[in-house]
């Protein structure tokens, strides 16, 4: 009943601001788009693309248009690490992995150890 009343996007909300569930939510759900995002460059998908091709069915819409406004910086110039930065919904560690992953050229695999 109350995920009704709230609707999908009020309910996810709720779930992120639960202690410990939130944090705990959160992290499968980035963990779920780097794995994705990590099979789809290891493809050979533009990166720009792939940051697209993820947005969707994250089952987080917070994540999904952070996602999103990800990709316009990328599509614009940014590296991924500064395009994520400039979103306050991801995590530092994943921040991190990512820009180590773009210096060794090794963005994949470092997408896949956060996921």
């Amino acid at each position: 009943m109350l995920r009704l009343s709230l609707g999908a996007d009020g309910f996810r909300s709720l779930q992120h601001g639960l202690p410990l569930i939130g944090s705990v939510w959160r992290n499968l759900a980035i963990a779920r788009w780097a794995r994705a995002l990590s099979l789809l460059v290891e493809g050979r998908l533009p990166l720009a693309d792939a940051l697209h091709a993820t947005s969707f069915g994250l089952g987080d819409a917070r994540l999904g248009q952070a996602v999103t406004a990800a990709a316009r910086r990328v599509d614009a110039g940014a590296s991924l690490a500064d395009a994520l930065a400039a979103e306050d919904a991801w995590t530092e560690r994943l921040i991190s992995f990512v820009r180590h992953g773009e210096t060794t050229r090794l963005l994949p695999e470092a997408l896949e150890s956060v996921a």
